[in-house]
């Protein structure tokens, strides 16, 4: 599921960022020792400071070692699917009503590989947009398998002795548009930052690809293939390496008319009860698909918005929807929410089995266990959670909690409930509230 962290903007403004820089967020990079990904963004991250406003950038990333990057950069972020970041990022760009955002997508092997078609085509159509692709030479975060971009003889955990295959040259490829800014350099070339603010500059499509060589695989693996020298290594093999201008040209745009009345209507609520939260409280609730989690997360994050707070809201379930866990991370805070992860729980509601698994890492370190009799979990505050049924077990559970915690006034809770349009729906959950409330 694609996830939009809002709060780039606030945070732009609110805080300086690490090192005077307003795009750098105070958080460590995530990325193996030796792993130029942490030189290159700092790098964009400089790019960026010298002539952007953190409120007017986003930045779309991919699945893979690129992706766990979003929390270092203080502006907007999108994480898309593998392969999906470049068309969330020209939704972006063509919707957007600011036509000065700049959007950038951050990708690796991965996302360039399955994620093919949309590069080309938006090359193609010339969206304004500027691409930055890490080649690592194999997958690095799923154990260094041969990639898209992997040379014939470099060697991999899939490929030991090399793959014979020609590997796909995207540079190349794009020289087929010609209003499209192309570069590719090593990692380490010094003109890896002039070569990022060109395309940044630039009117229309811009590609940047940069050779990191995985530190802990192809690295290892091709040891006479130190990053100094895989330059030479690859132009033997046909890979060009420099930056090549392009003329500005018509960028696509969507045929211009009037939108339609509905398209433009904000759902907008006013404030209507007063929460007395004082501090951030991080709440995550597991339990079964298709057993009415997301619903209960949803009612009860509105009636909180409805309290006047600030809320964030993230769902996980797998792609049969209806079999298997389903979670939802909840943030309800007083102030703007900053950074949308949860590490540390204040409090877990855990409703069935199912919903155990995907929260092993975070059940240890929550300030708060609730879980279900039914599963007798060791160390945890038992309840019947389900006894007004398995589907509405995880509403029960939130509004017991909300009863004990007074987050929010309850009755906003039931104002919410209440506007149902759901003739069967709606009098099970007043009756559930009803109770819980007594």
């Amino acid at each position: 599921m694609s996830e939009l962290t809002t709060g780039g903007r606030l945070a732009a403004q609110m805080a300086l960022g690490r090192n005077g820089n307003p795009f750098v967020a105070p958080v460590e990079p995530p990325w193996c020792n030796g792993c130029s990904y942490t030189q290159l963004t700092a790098k964009i991250q400089a790019v960026l400071a010298e002539g952007f406003d953190p409120g007017r950038v986003v930045l779309s990333t991919d699945i893979g070692c690129i992706g766990v990057g979003d929390k270092l950069y203080l502006c907007d972020t999108v994480h898309g699917l593998h392969g999906r970041s470049i068309p969330l990022g020209a939704g972006l760009k063509l919707a957007h009503a600011d036509p000065e955002l700049k959007v950038v997508v951050i990708i690796g092997d991965g996302g360039c590989s399955i994620g093919l078609q949309h590069l080309i085509e938006t090359a193609r159509l010339n969206v304004d947009l500027t691409v930055l692709a890490f080649d690592n030479q194999n997958y690095g975060m799923t154990g260094g398998q041969h990639s898209t971009f992997t040379l014939p003889e470099v060697q991999t955990v899939t490929t030991p002795g090399g793959s014979g295959i020609p590997a796909m040259d995207l540079v190349r490829l794009l020289g087929g548009f010609p209003g499209v800014f192309r570069a590719r350099l090593t990692a380490n070339d010094p003109r890896v930052p002039q070569a990022i603010e060109q395309a940044l500059r630039h009117k229309g499509f811009a590609y940047v690809e940069t050779l990191n060589f995985c530190a802990s695989y192809a690295g290892k693996r091709n040891p006479s293939l130190a990053l100094a020298r895989v330059q030479q290594f690859c132009e033997a093999h046909g890979r060009e390496f420099g930056v090549w201008a392009a003329p500005e040209m018509p960028t696509y745009a969507f045929p211009a008319g009037p939108p339609a009345p509905e398209a433009m209507a904000l759902k907008s609520r006013p404030v209507r009860f007063q929460a007395a939260l004082e501090r951030p409280f991080r709440l995550v609730v597991g339990g079964s698909a298709g057993g009415g989690v997301q619903t209960a997360a949803s009612l009860f994050t509105e009636a909180a918005a409805l309290s006047g707070l600030h809320i964030s809201l993230k769902s996980d379930y797998p792609v049969t929807v209806g079999k298997g866990h389903s979670v939802c991370e909840i943030i309800l805070s007083p102030e703007p929410i900053l950074y949308a992860g949860i590490s540390h729980p204040d409090l877990v509601l855990l409703c069935s089995e199912e919903g155990r698994g995907p929260l092993a890492a975070l059940i240890p370190n929550a300030a708060s266990l609730v879980a279900d009799a039914r599963l007798g979990l060791e160390g945890a505050e038992s309840a019947d959670l389900r006894a007004h049924g398995a589907k509405n077990a995880a509403f029960y559970g939130l509004t017991l909690m909300l009863q004990r915690h007074r987050w929010f006034p309850p009755e906003a809770l039931a104002a919410v409930v209440a506007e149902l349009g759901d003739a069967k729906v709606q009098p099970a959950l007043s009756r559930i509230l009803a109770e819980a409330l007594g």
